[in-house]
């Protein structure tokens, strides 16, 4: 009609990277205290242990927030940016994009 465009699409099969893992992330964590079993170390910021977890740690974050991972993939997203594109010019005051999944982070 005159007043919306509606984009709907699946992410959920089609365009999105492939995530890591729940053993992609716990392997190197599980790894690191297997050979390290002196328990009190962990709580010892100085130690070597707790240093170690701590770089696992923040390289694991840092692959998690990987910007170049897609929900949508370069071929939903332009076909999204061109109807959205095509409604504004066509004067539609409602842009709307409907997803099967949460886009964004969780709180």
């Amino acid at each position: 009609g005159d007043l919306a465009s509606i984009v709907a699409i699946d992410t959920r099969l089609g365009g999105r990277s492939a995530e890591p893992t729940i053993a992609d992330t716990f392997t190197p964590f599980a790894a690191a205290t297997l050979s390290n079993l002196n328990i009190s170390a962990y709580y010892d910021e100085a130690s070597d242990v707790r240093q170690l977890i701590n770089v696992i740690a923040q390289s694991t974050k840092a692959e998690m927030s990987n910007p170049a991972y897609s929900m949508l993939g370069e071929e939903n997203r332009n076909l999204i940016l061109d109807t959205f594109e095509s409604s504004k010019a066509a004067g539609k005051p409602w842009q709307i994009f409907a997803a099967a999944t949460v886009m964004g982070p969780q709180v």
